[in-house]
């Protein structure tokens, strides 16, 4: 058994360990192009086509929800591989909604590592090209300075 000092210092090397290694678990493979859509309004389902527009410098505020949406259409060389989505648009929680259902969250809450708890979901196990996966991502946002960055 280890003692407290010991438990200490291999927890300290993990998270280091993890701070070395984490930014190679994923290959970018692309950004996604979005549109975006506010609200005061607390949705159940993903917004209709029409209220979605280019994306705005800054937005939020307090109680303010923000939907991102976006299509991805894999290439050939991704075929059979799980595709994942890692959202950096700020923001607090999200819910990850793909082709219409909800499949993921997304949450800065709970600071684990620099990016939050839960950054990035899986799109699919199996990229299929060439259909799209159309990904829709409701934010509840922070403060009012926050800033959309690229899918």
């Amino acid at each position: 058994m280890l003692n407290p000092q010991q438990n200490k210092k291999l927890l300290q090397k993990l998270s280091h360990c993890l701070e070395v290694f984490e930014p190679y678990l994923f290959e970018p493979q692309g950004k996604l192009d979005y549109r975006m859509f506010e609200t005061r309004e607390h949705l159940r389902a993903v917004p209709p086509d029409e209220c979605f527009h280019a994306p705005v410098p800054h937005w939020g505020g307090p109680w303010q929800t923000c939907w991102f949406k976006g299509r991805y259409q894999p290439s050939e060389q991704l075929a059979g591989r799980a595709l994942y989505l890692m959202p950096r648009v700020g923001g607090y929680e999200a819910m990850l909604w793909v082709d219409g259902m909800p499949k993921g969250t997304f949450a800065t809450k709970i600071v684990v590592t620099r990016h939050g708890n839960h950054y990035c979901d899986m799109l699919c196990a199996q990229a299929d090209p060439p259909p799209q996966h159309g990904c829709r991502a409701g934010i509840l946002c922070g403060p009012p300075r926050a800033r959309p960055r690229a899918l």
